[in-house]
């Protein structure tokens, strides 16, 4: 059975649910706190979501859609993300480690402060993304010859 969550602000009288499960429907919500530990999103539509320091841990989030996502101290540690979109996405402190970034689409995305050591971010667009001094990068990003890409404009 698929675990259903009320967004915020809404009231069991209401049919503004987003349920959890694979190509989930759920653009916009509010989804900041939730545990959404060993969920399975995959496909699912996110887009502009709030999940400021959920728990994502182990999630799949295969080819889901988490542009413009708000994932600001979200722990994402070992969660597959292959061919996600996240651009633009704001990851400012998330925890990645082990994260499979495998192809996904991180350009505009802001990873400030994020632990991204042991990800595998292979294949993965990093154009325009934004990063610090204090972000971790994985050992096998730097192996593996790619480049960080700022753009032009």
């Amino acid at each position: 059975m698929a675990m259903a969550i009320l967004l915020s602000g809404c009231n069991v009288t209401t049919t503004d649910v987003c349920e959890i499960k694979p190509e989930a429907q759920c653009p916009n919500a509010d989804l900041r706190g939730a545990n959404l530990q060993e969920a399975d999103l995959e496909g699912g539509n996110l887009p502009g979501a709030f999940l400021t320091s959920a728990d994502l841990s182990d999630a799949n989030l295969t080819a889901a859609s988490l542009s413009g996502a708000d994932l600001h101290g979200a722990n994402l540690h070992g969660a597959n993300l292959r061919d996600a979109d996240l651009r633009g996405a704001y990851l400012n402190g998330a925890k990645l480690w082990d994260a499979d970034l495998t192809g996904a689409d991180l350009s505009g995305a802001s990873l400030r402060g994020a632990d991204l050591s042991s990800a595998d971010l292979s294949g993965a667009k990093l154009r325009g993304a934004k990063y610090s001094a204090n972000t971790l990068w994985s050992a096998r990003f730097y192996r593996s010859g790619a480049v960080l890409v700022e753009d032009d404009d």
